[in-house]
C-alpha cells in the first residue's frame, strides 16, 4: 500500500488452530465445556475457564508464522468486557511454552463489543511459533470461548471498492394470523453477513485470491477484518463461510477480479 492509504481489508483462511497435529491443554475447564471445543468451527460448542486468568494453549505441533489472533464468543454467554483484558504468548519450538519469548502482547484490552463477541489482535509483524497460550480475565462469574483462529494474513495491494455491503440474515420466522393479521414472531439468530469486492487486482493477489477459493471454498470458515485500524475494531471483523461460490474475473489483461459474500458463522 502506498504511503498514507489505510489498510481497509484483511483476509486469513488459513487456522493452524485446525491442524490435526494441534493439541490443546488448559489451566481449568468448568464442567463439560472442553478447552478442544475451541477447534471446533461451530461457535457454540466452547471453552469455559474455571475462573479469571485460568489460561488455554494450543501446540500447532511445529513452527507456523501468525499474523492474527482471533477468539470468537458465543452470543448466549456473558462477553469479556471490552476493557478487561487478554494476554497472548507466543513461543517457538524447543522453547517453553508460555514464557512469550517469540512474542508477547502484555495484557490488553479485549475490545470485545456487545453483540459481535470478537477479540481479535495483530503482533507488529509476523511470529513464528509453536505455541500459543492466553491468558483473559474477566470480572464476570463466567465467559465462554466458542473458536480460536491463529493464521496468516492477506493484504491485497487495492482495497476493497465502493458499494460494499453489510447487513445480518435474520433466520426468524413470522407468521400472519389469516384473519387478523396479526403477525407471530418465531425469534431465531440473526447472521452477519459482508459482501464486497475486490478489483483492479494484480497478479500477485489473483495468485492469493485463487488460493482462498482453492482452500476455503463454501466448506471452510474465513477471516475478513474491514477497517483493521478502527478503534471499532471488534465490530469490524467476521469469522463465516462464503455464502456464494467466488469466482475471478479477469476484466483486462493482467487485471482480475473477484467478489466475497461472507456469512458469518453461528
Amino acid at each position: 500500500m502506498g504511503a498514507g492509504v489505510l489498510t481497509r481489508v484483511l483476509l486469513s483462511w488459513v487456522n493452524h488452530v485446525d491442524a490435526a497435529a494441534a493439541t490443546f491443554s488448559a489451566a481449568s475447564e468448568a464442567g463439560d465445556f472442553m478447552v478442544e471445543n475451541l477447534q471446533d468451527p461451530l461457535i457454540g460448542l466452547r471453552w469455559r475457564p474455571a475462573a479469571s486468568g485460568d489460561w488455554a494453549q494450543v501446540d500447532f505441533g511445529g513452527n507456523v508464522a501468525i499474523d492474527v489472533l482471533l477468539l470468537r464468543s458465543p452470543r448466549d454467554t456473558p462477553l469479556i468486557g471490552a476493557a478487561e483484558t487478554i494476554r497472548h504468548l507466543l513461543d517457538a519450538d524447543g522453547g517453553t511454552p508460555g514464557t512469550g519469548a517469540a512474542y508477547d502482547s502484555t495484557a490488553i484490552a479485549s475490545g470485545t463489543q456487545a453483540g459481535y463477541g470478537y477479540h481479535v489482535h495483530r503482533p507488529p509483524s509476523t511470529v513464528n511459533a509453536r505455541y500459543w497460550r492466553f491468558v483473559p480475565t474477566f470480572a464476570a462469574s463466567f465467559v465462554d470461548f466458542g473458536r480460536a483462529w491463529a493464521g496468516p494474513l492477506w493484504q491485497p495491494s487495492r482495497n476493497f471498492s465502493f458499494q460494499w455491503e453489510e447487513g445480518r440474515d435474520d433466520l426468524s420466522g413470522v407468521t400472519a394470523n389469516p384473519r387478523s393479521g396479526a403477525e407471530f414472531v418465531d425469534e431465531r439468530s440473526d447472521l452477519r453477513r459482508v459482501a464486497f469486492s475486490l478489483e483492479a487486482m494484480n497478479a500477485a493477489d489473483r495468485d492469493q485470491a485463487r488460493e482462498l477459493v482453492r482452500v476455503a471454498g463454501q466448506r471452510a470458515q474465513l477471516v475478513a477484518y474491514l477497517f483493521p485500524d478502527a478503534a471499532t475494531a471488534g465490530r469490524e471483523v467476521i469469522l463465516g463461510r462464503l455464502a456464494a461460490p467466488a469466482r475471478i474475473r479477469h476484466d483486462a489483461p493482467f487485471v482480475y477480479a473477484a467478489t466475497l459474500d461472507i456469512r458469518e458463522s453461528a
